[in-house]
């Protein structure tokens, strides 16, 4: 297991399951068209994201309801879900099509994006709690890249590939382990 980044938070970052709440602003997050977006790294969105949605945040009501507030920010925040998922599969590298894929097709909802994200983001996080100190050590595990040449060679139709694209990495690697 490769670990992508691992971060040290210190129990005083912790909050009550009931009071969770982003430590940065939560366009950082979610909006791509803001600067808050390209301050805070990839590792840090995701793991920040995993503490929250491991810890029963209900991320897809707080992006609801943070839409009905941003309407202008729809597409933005579709296309953070789909980078984040992207860079999950990929380990950061910018080879990923199935990006692409999602981000030319108008199919793809924010729920599903979101969905999709959750299914990613529970597959690859884990936490510990480092004593004496009481420290909460966080980290992403790498999982098998996609194989895009296999892709490639299978010649699926535009609808296939979507379709593909749309599954987590779970059901991709063990469709793909059938053929």
């Amino acid at each position: 297991m490769r670990t992508i980044k691992e971060q040290v938070y210190y129990s005083g970052n912790i909050v009550e399951k009931s009071n969770l709440k982003f430590p940065k602003q939560p366009k950082s997050y979610f909006e791509t068209s803001c600067s808050e977006w390209e301050d805070t790294s990839m590792e840090n969105k995701l793991l920040d994201l995993g503490y929250l949605v491991t810890h029963s945040f209900d991320l897809e009501q707080y992006i609801t309801d943070y839409i009905s507030e941003h309407q202008q920010s729809t597409l933005y925040i579709l296309n953070a879900f789909i980078e984040l998922i992207s860079y999950l599969r990929t380990q950061g590298k910018d080879d990923d099509y199935g990006m692409l894929v999602l981000k030319q097709d108008d199919k793809l909802s924010i729920a599903d994006a979101i969905s999709l994200f959750l299914e990613e983001i529970k597959s690859r996080y884990e936490q510990r709690i480092t004593y004496p100190q009481g420290l909460l050590e966080q980290q992403l595990k790498t999982m098998p890249a996609w194989d895009y040449q296999l892709l490639a060679e299978l010649k699926l139709t535009k609808e296939q590939y979507y379709n593909v694209f749309k599954m987590s990495t779970e059901e991709y690697l063990r469709r793909i382990n059938t053929i």
